[in-house]
């Protein structure tokens, strides 16, 4: 035991050793500079789990930093080309820095589960935070996308055996192959809502669809729809189907080839009716909301057409709209209404980049047009739907005019001549004509004119279609 610096140390400094020449530089090395001695760095050991990390980067963490720091111009960059406020660049940062700190430090791809799980924290955009590692090609894709997930959960409630005939058909026309483009989402999955009802009804009786005869077919498209209307779309369905597996080898002869030619379609559809007055009280309405108002009611103009007008398509130095490939003079009611949304549209979002016309909180942050959903909610506050609005506007002008061509109806709002006969018919001869007076006009007489044959009974006093098959 002693007490602290009681004890002298003796210690002498040791000579310093002569310094050894410079090493001989390996041949073919000659004229390199040497190289500069950078700060010690100790590799992570272990990876922490994703609880566990901290949603920031420590202050001498300089490896992380100074990739973030690289990537913070970008962010301004991009937001300014994308329009986003200050706020959403804000949240954009503070995501980045996020998913830099939970992600190992020499990580330079990302993968999009785990920015999503950070969009889950306070301040964070995990969809603008996507869309910026997208620009800049540092985005792994490794999510199903929601077109996987909303098939997924309707295949899987058919059994395996219809499963294996039906996944590779609905593959085709949602991704598309070699010879075939593929379908739009609305179209494929359409398709998928019509016949899965007539799938799950198979499911009980046949374990695959080769044991589908044309009988089955053709009871599934008479048969009346719980809600109304027509089975066509069903039929253009089965029969893309049943052709897609023969052309796979997997049946070896498609049951749907030589149906009717209008099965499934109503031969005499409902004529349109009017809205009733006391339906169209007026409200006070935001700019948004009387601009969609105006197109409906006053231009008889369709959700998608609504939705995908540009800045472009509008000219008021003109008074011109150009809607749907067809341009059409603009009176005073509806440039009023353009220009007090512009207004509201400018003040609202200044520095958005869309130049589609109708912009939502969304959107405005993104090159695409507003949702279906949004152009719903923008005409709410009318009892009628979208659709007895336009179709009051169409029989307004169809009754307005002397003429019953439909030619001037067709022109126009854009419609088709035959859709347009049915408005001028609504008008002039409102009484829909007797389909009861045979049996075989209905629906349940042309499935039995189908099953037994007797296909020259479809319609009285004329010739069988072309493309009625006669054989029984």
């Amino acid at each position: 035991m002693f007490f602290a610096n009681m004890v002298a140390a003796s210690w002498r400094r040791r000579p310093k050793e002569p310094t050894p020449p410079p090493a001989v530089p390996p041949p073919g090395t000659s004229g390199l500079a040497p190289a500069a001695a950078g700060p010690c760095r100790q590799p992570e050991l272990f990876t922490l789990p994703f609880d566990a990390v901290p949603w920031r980067i420590l202050a001498d963490d300089w490896p992380r930093l100074g990739w973030y720091e690289h990537l913070v111009p970008a962010v301004v960059r991009i937001g300014e080309r994308r329009g986003w406020s200050q706020d959403v660049q804000d949240h954009v940062r503070g995501t980045l820095q996020s998913l830099i700190a939970t992600q190992p430090s020499d990580a330079r791809i990302y993968p999009a589960s785990a920015v999503q799980r950070l969009g889950a924290g306070p301040h964070h955009s995990a969809i603008r935070t996507l869309e910026l590692l997208a620009d800049l090609q540092l985005l792994a894709e490794d999510c199903s996308g929601p077109g996987d997930i909303w098939a997924g959960k309707r295949l899987a409630r058919l059994p395996p055996g219809i499963r294996q005939d039906v996944q590779p058909w609905l593959d085709q026309i949602r991704l598309g192959d070699v010879r075939h483009r593929p379908k739009a989402a609305g179209t494929w999955r359409g398709y998928c809502t019509e016949i899965l009802p007539v799938l799950l009804a198979w499911a009980p009786h046949h374990d695959t669809l080769r044991d589908i005869t044309r009988d089955d077919i053709i009871t599934a498209l008479t048969e009346p729809r719980p809600h109304g209307g027509d089975n066509h779309t069903r039929a253009i369905a089965l029969r893309s189907l049943f052709r897609f597996l023969k052309a796979r080898k997997r049946i070896f002869a498609s049951p749907a080839s030589r149906l009717p030619a209008n099965i499934g379609r109503h031969r005499h559809p409902t004529l349109p009716v009017p809205v009733e007055a006391h339906d169209l009280a007026p409200v006070a309405m935001r700019p948004d909301e009387w601009l969609v108002t105006v197109f409906v009611r006053h231009h008889a103009l369709p959700g998608t057409t609504i939705a995908g007008l540009t800045l472009d398509d509008v000219d008021l130095g003109r008074a011109t709209l150009s809607a749907a490939g067809h341009r059409r003079p603009l009176d005073q009611l509806t440039k009023d209404a353009i220009t007090s949304y512009l207004a509201y549209r400018t003040r609202r979002w200044p520095l958005t980049a869309n130049r589609h016309l109708l912009l939502s909180r969304l959107s405005a942050l993104q090159d695409g047009p507003v949702s279906a959903w949004w152009i719903s909610e923008r005409i709410i506050r009318w009892k009628p739907t979208m659709t007895e609005l336009r179709q009051d506007r169409i029989l307004e002008e169809a009754a307005a005019t002397s003429t019953r061509k439909p030619m001037h109806i067709a022109t126009m709002f854009g419609l088709h001549p035959n859709t347009a006969q049915r408005y001028v018919d609504a008008v002039h001869d409102p009484t829909p004509p007797d389909v009861t007076a045979d049996p075989y006009r209905t629906t349940e007489g042309a499935r039995l004119a189908c099953l037994a044959g007797r296909t020259d009974r479809i319609t009285p006093g004329s010739e069988p279609d072309a493309g009625w098959d006669s054989r029984p």
